[in-house]
């Protein structure tokens, strides 16, 4: 079977953990050809947009990526918002795939697509969907002229070759219905994931990083991750379609200044914190010093995608008390506990499993009872992982889409 991703809607870095990253690997570990057709724009540095040269080359699963450049309208800003591209019809052709999958709504170039599935009726095509109130529409030309106008009148004349818009968290879910219009049947959850590894190969990673770490088998270790920033957003920007409470969960940047604080008030000597990213100049300064002040905490700076998977195999806890992050799918899938906050797409995938904290003392309060009770970490780490190899084993997720 010949399955064509197209990864047009946004950005697209190789060598990362990401969902567009993991489906297709799957799909050729599966015994299938693969080709990824993908924008220019890529992270820069690890941690910032930034964009590529068109290129043609097989990347690191052996999978031929494409990289096309858009068509110019205006500027190059707004050909990145518009995304129409140079060749994509062509490279589709081809081809000649059995399946796409379409990652992202937003794109002109989903008019070619369905283009190629009006002339190929037997192809199947899947399009998902990363647009939510948080990271979409945050203002008003974004939401009524980008989002409700443009993108919503490509996909309303593309949805009658669709076999399903796959919404990657209830979330996103809520947002198609809202701002395309798409009908709940359309829609189908399809939440983001993360690998399983065997057990042999786990245990081996988790030894030898926690040994490199300096992390005896009687220390806690917790993780926290991300690029953190103070919240932002204005509430405003929600124009009234979500409720307060989530308005808040979205008004929060990754909380890593109420994590430090908190994890600082909690006198465990077990305990131990790494912190791996990059902090934005609005809160670096704040939180290294926080992080001077306890030495069990350690900030490891920016680490590649396979190094932070390391690191959460020796994690027994991981932390994400703000915004989303594919890393918590990640963290379970690697046996982690996780303390989390309440979106409606993690208290899916975690049910009761997992710590939900909303601010600095839910936090207080999640790592004191974890100081008052050790054993409770074991049973959350279990907890965690039999909801992960349930509902967000990639390898079970790829072959979906043969369907």
């Amino acid at each position: 079977m010949k399955i064509l991703h197209c990864c047009l809607s946004c950005f697209y870095n190789e060598n990362y953990n990401y969902q567009e990253n993991f489906l297709p690997r799957y799909n050729k570990l599966d015994g299938n050809d693969v080709m990824i057709i993908a924008s220019t724009e890529t992270f820069t540095n690890n941690n910032s947009l930034g964009f590529c040269e068109p290129i043609d080359h097989l990347n690191e699963d052996g999978i031929r990526v494409v990289r096309v450049p858009y068509r110019i309208i205006i500027n190059k800003k707004v050909s990145s918002k518009l995304r129409a591209y140079v060749g994509v019809y062509k490279l589709i052709e081809e081809f000649a795939p059995d399946v796409i999958l379409f990652h992202g709504i937003g794109a002109w170039e989903l008019k070619n697509v369905v283009r190629y599935v009006k002339r190929h009726p037997g192809t199947k095509l899947y399009v998902d969907t990363h647009a939510s109130y948080m990271n979409s529409g945050t203002n008003f030309v974004s939401r009524i002229l980008l989002h409700k106008l443009y993108y919503k009148s490509i996909i309303k004349k593309a949805l009658p070759y669709v076999q399903k818009i796959l919404c990657i968290g209830v979330e996103e879910k809520i947002f198609a219905h809202d701002i395309y219009g798409i009908d709940d049947n359309d829609l189908e959850l399809y939440t983001l994931g993360g690998e399983i590894i065997p057990d042999d190969k786990y245990n081996s990673k988790r030894q030898a990083t926690r040994k490199a770490l300096n992390i005896t088998d009687s220390q806690i270790l917790f993780v926290h991750s991300g690029k953190f920033v103070k919240g932002n957003m204005d509430n405003d920007l929600f124009g009234g379609n979500i409720e307060a409470e989530e308005v808040s969960k979205y008004n929060c940047g990754k909380q890593t200044r109420e994590l430090l604080r908190a994890f600082e008030s909690v006198a465990d000597d077990s305990f131990r914190l790494i912190i791996a990213g990059t902090f934005a100049d609005n809160l670096k300064d704040e939180a290294l010093e926080l992080i001077s002040r306890d030495s069990r905490i350690e900030y490891v700076g920016w680490k590649s995608g396979d190094e932070l998977l390391d690191i959460l195999c020796a994690a027994d806890v991981y932390l994400q008390p703000g915004t989303h992050s594919t890393t918590l799918q990640n963290a379970m899938c690697l046996r982690c506990a996780v303390m989390a906050r309440p979106y409606s797409t993690y208290r899916y995938i975690l049910s009761d499993k997992a710590w939900m904290v909303m601010n600095e003392k839910d936090i207080k309060n999640a790592l004191e009872q974890i100081h008052a009770n050790h054993a409770i970490v074991e049973k959350k780490r279990t907890d965690a992982f039999n909801q992960a190899k349930e509902l967000l084993d990639y390898n079970v997720k790829a072959a979906r889409l043969y369907v």
